[in-house]
């Protein structure tokens, strides 16, 4: 059964590292396993917004902010566990253009106070998203005319939150998800105009 990838404990086809910045594709199990790290992987800038949230509550109109953020990115984590091309691609364009916006405020000499939160961490998460938009796509484009019955776990919270709770929430959450992805990236694309005048 091993041989043939039709267990869920086939082993995997490379090394983690590996799998995170450039990953291929050799059975099914690499495919739920991508869906499943990337799940994970969009987890970061969602807490990322959590936590400067929790920091900046008291200023409303940035804790509305990173709020948004926190939702955007934790819906498309969901996306991302279920395969969606739109998920991975909006989630990498809205963290990417959120840091060309917080590097043009640092360059014009206001980064210090309520948005100084950028770093090495920020280039690294924008690597990890732009790795999940290669492995959704190539996990989308393998489940093209294949028949992709895998087993889902179901056995400990953390597999019932990564495994079970995507597939049952993401075809209500699609729609809402598409609409404020474009709303978002629509806001992001509007502060650059203005940063550029």
């Amino acid at each position: 059964m091993q041989n043939l990838g039709l267990s869920t404990s086939t082993p995997r086809t490379e090394s983690r590292l590996k799998s995170i910045f450039w990953p291929s594709i050799q059975n099914q199990t690499d495919v739920d396993y991508l869906g499943r790290q990337g799940f994970w992987l969009c987890l970061i800038p969602a807490g990322q917004s959590l936590l400067f949230a929790m920091i900046y509550r008291r200023f409303p109109a940035v804790l509305v902010v990173f709020l948004g953020y926190f939702l955007f990115y934790a819906s498309a984590a969901i996306g991302i566990r279920e395969r969606d091309r739109l998920a991975a691609s909006a989630a990498f364009l809205v963290f990417l253009l959120s840091l060309i916006n917080y590097l043009r405020v640092a360059a014009a000499g206001a980064s210090r106070g309520l948005f100084d939160f950028g770093g090495v961490l920020n280039y690294f998460i924008a690597a990890l998203l732009l790795a999940n938009v290669r492995a959704t796509w190539i996990a989308a484009a393998s489940l093209r005319g294949a028949d992709f019955t895998s087993e889902r776990l179901n056995e400990t919270m953390i597999d019932k939150f990564s495994d079970r709770m995507p597939a049952l929430v993401w075809p209500v959450l699609r729609f809402v998800f598409a609409v404020a992805a474009v709303l978002l990236i629509g806001w992001l694309l509007w502060g650059q105009i203005v940063m550029k005048r």
